[in-house]
């Protein structure tokens, strides 16, 4: 009966054991699968992050090469605006001598200033300012005109006859005038030359 009653016991045990190896061998196998299935998972992680990885070195590059492009276009303005600051300061320079008739001798000036008041009518101005002539040939014409840039032009004798009394009054010096009245343009005849209308 004792000897019965451990077989069976035993036997009970035996069955326990092997009901508990069951159970770990299938929890073996499903930590297996999930091993596999984690590897798995990391190796597509992985492979993720280089892909990110790989792209954000791409964005990298390309924020580096607009920053740069950024600074070149900054340092760019930069220089435009000192150049366009220095035009501006340079035009204000050649209108404050243009206003204040520099270059011009002393008669010039005081005959131009009362022309501007209107107590002088009939001045048209220096012939330096009522010619206009391309860049490439001003020095040219300034060579040629010399110290005659500085007539006054005027509308007739008697506007330069006043303001030749003007400058005596006013012991202003001499100026010569060119009264457009008296003034009769000559037709350029030489044979071989012609004349281009621009």
């Amino acid at each position: 009966m004792t000897a019965a009653s451990t077989i069976a016991e035993i036997q009970l045990r035996m069955q326990t054991v092997d009901q508990t190896l069951a159970e770990k061998h299938e929890r073996a196998e499903a930590l297996e699968q999930s091993d596999a299935d984690f590897t798995k998972m990391l190796a597509d992680s992985q492979e993720r992050i280089q892909a990110l990885s790989n792209a954000v070195k791409g964005y990298e590059l390309r924020l580096n090469s607009r920053r740069q492009r950024a600074e070149t276009a900054k340092q760019q303005s930069e220089k435009l605006n000192l150049d366009a600051n220095e035009c501006a300061r340079r035009a204000r320079l050649l209108e404050d001598l243009e206003r204040n008739l520099e270059g011009f001798s002393q008669s010039v000036k005081l005959v131009m200033k009362e022309a501007k008041h209107g107590t002088l009518p009939g001045i048209h101005g220096p012939v330096s300012r009522l010619i206009k002539v391309p860049r490439e040939y001003a020095v040219a014409i300034e060579t040629a005109l010399g110290p005659a840039m500085q007539n006054v032009v005027v509308g007739s004798e008697q506007d330069a006859k006043r303001a030749i009394g003007f400058l005596k009054q006013r012991d202003g010096g001499r100026a010569t005038f060119l009264p457009l009245s008296n003034i009769h343009g000559n037709v350029l005849n030489e044979p071989g030359w012609r004349i281009v209308q621009a």
